[in-house]
């Protein structure tokens, strides 16, 4: 929409709602040309060749394509709401264990606990406060402590600045070790931030937040203590420790969220396949999907023959 944002910069996020509206906004504005088609709840086969309808019908589709774009280099093992068996940890049987999509629709426990970092991890400890569940009643428990971005700087108008001095951090002489180039970013006007001032992260994902969502995460216990165990009635277990938890205790499980990178691939692994990926200096700074896919978009649209040329 054509307004202007009033609260400013990016204080305020789109809901989950806002979200589903748009992309079917733009969904529908390319199905209705009737040059794309839409299958939704499918399940394709290995070679892309068929699509199969998840559900009672079991419609089968064949397909031809000249090019497939596909994103199978970002990887989260987790699904929305994973079965038991597919998490990494052990989980007793009556613990009370859900997925931050969940949220909603739980409530009227005494105590929360957010199992795993990331943006998912921080986006769900955000939610439980602003939706009134005292900060003392909040437990976070990570593998480990993580550098955030703040996303002040990420707006048009700082972007520039921001990216030149990200490169800058990483090619300087001065910084000869990962560690170095994280804390000379963090120089920069705070454009890397820590949840705990006093720890030295070992960890970075990309998750991002304001000055002000910083402010209020700090409100919360963080516990860390290595890979995650095992989640028990009355403690959740780790590798380096455990925190004690009772049975009001409701966990919300963040632990297969943070996108899991694949080994490199070309982005135009052959003339009919299209990777999309994070490029280049924006998968270091930002992880930013969106704009790479907007530059793979235009690299294949201005020469789409030149495949071997754009890598």
């Amino acid at each position: 929409e054509n307004t202007t944002d009033s609260d400013g910069h990016v204080e305020n996020r789109a809901s989950r709602d806002e979200l589903l509206a748009y992309f079917k906004k733009v969904l529908l504005s390319m199905t209705d040309s009737g040059r794309v088609r839409f299958f939704p709840k499918c399940i394709a086969s290995s070679d892309g060749t068929t699509l199969t309808h998840s559900l009672n019908s079991k419609k089968v589709w064949h397909v031809h394509a000249e090019r497939k774009v596909v994103f199978s280099f970002g990887k989260s093992p987790v699904p929305a709401r994973p079965l038991k068996a597919a998490r990494a940890f052990q989980v007793s049987d009556n613990v009370h264990i859900v997925t931050p999509n969940d949220l909603p629709d739980v409530g009227g426990h005494d105590n929360y606990v957010v199992l795993g970092g990331g943006q998912a991890g921080v986006d769900t400890v955000l939610w439980l406060l602003h939706n009134g569940v005292d900060a003392g009643c909040i437990g976070w428990v990570v593998r480990e402590h993580e550098w955030l971005v703040n996303r002040g700087h990420l707006e048009p108008d700082t972007l520039p600045a921001t990216m030149t001095h990200v490169y800058e951090a990483m090619t300087s002489a001065k910084c000869r070790t990962v560690q170095g180039v994280m804390l000379n970013i963090e120089k920069f006007q705070g454009l890397l931030c820590r949840l705990d001032p006093t720890q030295l992260p070992t960890a970075y994902f990309g998750s991002s937040v304001t000055t002000a969502e910083l402010n209020e995460l700090r409100q919360v216990r963080i516990r860390t203590g290595g890979k995650l165990t095992a989640v028990l009635e009355d403690s959740v277990q780790m590798i380096d420790g455990n925190v004690a938890t009772n049975s009001g205790t409701l966990h919300i499980d963040c632990t297969g969220y943070e996108p899991k990178l694949a080994l490199t691939t070309p982005v135009f692994a052959s003339a009919r396949r299209i990777e999309l990926q994070s490029l280049g200096e924006l998968h270091m700074s930002v992880l930013h999907p969106t704009a790479s896919a907007g530059m793979v978009g235009h690299l294949e649209a201005v020469a789409p023959e030149d495949w071997e040329h754009h890598n």
